[in-house]
C-alpha cells in the first residue's frame, strides 16, 4: 500500500513538474539525499502532503487508511474541474 501510495506521489510530481530551485526540506526526518524528498516537497507545495505537527513526515513508516482517504481527498479536489452552473430557462 505505502508503494502504491508513492508511486502516486512520484507519477503526479513528475506530470506536473515545473522546475524549483533547490530548498532543504521542512520536514526533520527526510534527509537531503532521500529519494522521495523531491516528489514529497512538490506534493506539500501543492497541499496534497502535510506531515504530522511535529514536524515529522515518517518516510519509513506504512500509512493508514484514514491518511490515504486524506490525501485522496485532497488531491482530486485540487484536480476537479469547475463547471459554470446552468440556469433554468422557461420552457414556455
Amino acid at each position: 500500500m505505502k508503494n502504491i501510495i508513492l508511486c502516486l506521489a512520484l507519477f503526479v510530481s513528475i506530470l506536473f513538474s515545473t522546475p524549483v530551485p533547490v530548498q532543504a526540506s521542512q520536514f526533520s526526518d527526510i534527509p537531503d539525499g532521500h529519494w522521495a524528498r523531491e516528489s514529497v516537497d512538490f506534493m506539500v507545495k501543492k497541499g496534497v502532503l502535510s506531515g504530522y505537527s511535529n514536524g515529522a513526515f515518517r518516510p519509513n513508516e506504512a500509512i493508514d487508511r484514514a491518511e490515504l482517504t486524506v490525501m485522496v481527498h485532497k488531491l482530486f479536489n485540487k484536480l476537479r474541474p469547475t463547471v459554470p452552473l446552468i440556469q433554468e430557462a422557461k420552457l414556455f
